[in-house]
């Protein structure tokens, strides 16, 4: 449950400002729910900035104000205060951000996404204010929007709307899945930007039920709005292994590569080196059915992402699965106990042949063929006579 202590000092801090002070948003609902949550979400009527930096300053923490929404945050080890100072919006045009202008509680809920979010708690009085029958909603398992122009307004709301549904077991009500499916016949999600996209994405990725929210998402026809192109039942045959990790950062990989995301797409580079690498494990695999050897599986997953190494082996068949677990627990790991210094001893000037040989002692110690340093230095020796043979050859 949330933390009374906090409450209190946040009802105490508005009182010193002369403002009320309101819970609002998912942290509400998940309290009238019986829910744990650790996040806040405050909404106040006035002076934000001074009770932002007041609540800041009695956590040790800083209070991040932006002044163009007058709203602010306050980040901690381990939770996450919103502040806002109540607001109405404008949205001068579908899927863009809107401009907001001060104004009462009421107003602020009304821009609120669902009904069930669309609450607030005096804290000093501790009433409930519900003007749109939030309480109702929730206590029923419905996910309403206030208005018809809700998804049209922000189309991150069709995200969310599916989010809440399957994460709560709730029902979307008739008219808000109506409009719902208009807004994604309309193609009104790709007006949204990447980063806005991919921040919903990403949120998704973090749930417990997210095979089911991707599930439905696609159903809705959501992908093929953004990307022109539907989730495959071989994606899902797949998905449902990667989503039992629970690992978000793989859940989201494993969804991203399933599109030709635009050049700005805003995934970070390791994500887009894991999403290449997932794309071009197909031929990866061809190879790894074929060998055997420790030798030869690092041969072929060296240089393979990590987060590409792990997806393939939750989805694979065991054999090739067990293989890639082997690379990624052991075979990756070894390393040999010689180096340059030793190749140049033995009067090989430095240039490429010295990764070569490095690697063919590698391998020998993967297969077991050599165990020791001196075993390695046995076999260099042997190597660079050959070397050395073929080079007068070659003269």
């Amino acid at each position: 449950m949330l933390q009374g202590n906090l409450l209190d000092q946040i009802k105490r801090i508005g009182s010193k400002n002369n403002t009320k002070i309101y819970l609002v948003g998912g942290p509400l609902r998940d309290k009238l729910l019986g829910k744990k949550t650790k996040d806040l979400d405050i909404v106040v009527e006035k002076k934000i900035n001074d009770i932002g930096k007041d609540l800041a300053n009695y956590l040790g923490a800083k209070f991040q104000f932006y002044r163009d929404f007058n709203t602010g945050t306050i980040v901690l080890n381990n939770q996450h205060i919103d502040i806002a100072q109540a607001r109405k919006e404008i949205y001068p045009h579908p899927a863009v951000l809107p401009k907001v202008f001060p104004s009462d509680v009421v107003s602020d809920l009304f821009r609120r996404d669902f009904t069930i979010n669309a609450m607030a708690q005096d804290l000093t009085t501790n009433a409930l204010i519900d003007p749109y029958n939030g309480f109702t909603d929730l206590k029923k398992g419905i996910i309403r929007i206030l208005h018809n122009r809700s998804f049209i307004d922000d189309p991150t709301r069709i995200f969310r709307a599916i989010r809440f549904a399957e994460r709560f077991g709730f029902e979307i009500e008739p008219k808000t899945l109506k409009w719902l499916r208009a807004a994604i016949k309309q193609k009104l999600p790709s007006l949204l930007s990447g980063e806005r996209i991919l921040n919903e994405l990403r949120l998704i990725a973090k749930e417990t039920k997210c095979e089911k929210m991707i599930e439905r998402l696609n159903q809705e026809g959501l992908f093929h709005s953004l990307f022109d192109k539907k989730l495959s039942k071989m994606f899902f045959a797949q998905f449902r292994k990667v989503a039992k990790s629970e690992n978000a950062s793989l859940k989201l990989i494993h969804i991203l590569a399933q599109f030709d995301l635009p050049d700005n797409f805003p995934i970070t580079k390791q994500e887009s080196t894991a999403i290449q690498d997932w794309n071009r494990y197909p031929k990866i695999r061809k190879l790894l059915i074929k060998v055997n050897r420790p030798s030869e599986i690092h041969k072929i997953l060296k240089g393979f992402s990590n987060e590409a190494i792990r997806i393939g082996e939750l989805v694979e068949e065991p054999k090739i699965a067990h293989k890639i677990k082997k690379y990624r627990q052991k075979y990756q790991k070894v390393k040999i106990l010689i180096g340059g210094d030793d190749i140049k001893a033995l009067g090989i000037p430095p240039g490429a042949i010295y990764g070569k040989l490095l690697d063919n002692i590698l391998f020998a110690r993967l297969d077991g063929k050599v165990k020791t340093h001196a075993d390695e230095l046995r076999l260099l020796k042997e190597m660079v006579k050959i070397e050395k043979r073929k080079a007068r050859i070659i003269c």
